[in-house]
């Protein structure tokens, strides 16, 4: 008997390679037989209820937060970038204001 857990993660998998975002419609591709619709449906019911679940435990604080430490790191990685960018364009409008006054001043002068 093929593993719930395994078919479900493959189907969404498959859903979220088509679509880019987790599915929340149900669609086959080729026609099945009405016992493997049936089981493929039920194990795609199954993950869903089990997102669904840890997505509002965690935004209401009853359970643990799901951590994927790669994309975590990426994410810290991302946010160090942008804390960059953000100085680099600080600096940047900075300077702008500087040079102004100092055209300003040339233009006063002549």
């Amino acid at each position: 008997e093929p593993d719930p857990g395994k078919a479900a993660a493959s189907l969404a998998q498959s859903l979220e390679s088509q679509t880019g975002a987790p599915e929340t419609r149900f669609e086959t591709t080729r026609p099945r037989s009405s016992s493997n619709r049936l089981e493929t449906f039920r194990d795609w019911s199954v993950s869903t209820y089990k997102f669904t679940r840890q997505v509002l435990s965690e935004k209401f604080g009853r359970g643990t937060r799901t951590i994927d430490t790669e994309l975590q790191d990426r994410v810290d990685s991302l946010r160090d970038t942008q804390r960059k960018y953000a100085d680099i364009l600080r600096l940047a409008r900075q300077l702008n204001a500087r040079l102004a006054g100092v055209f300003q001043t040339q233009r006063a002068l002549a």
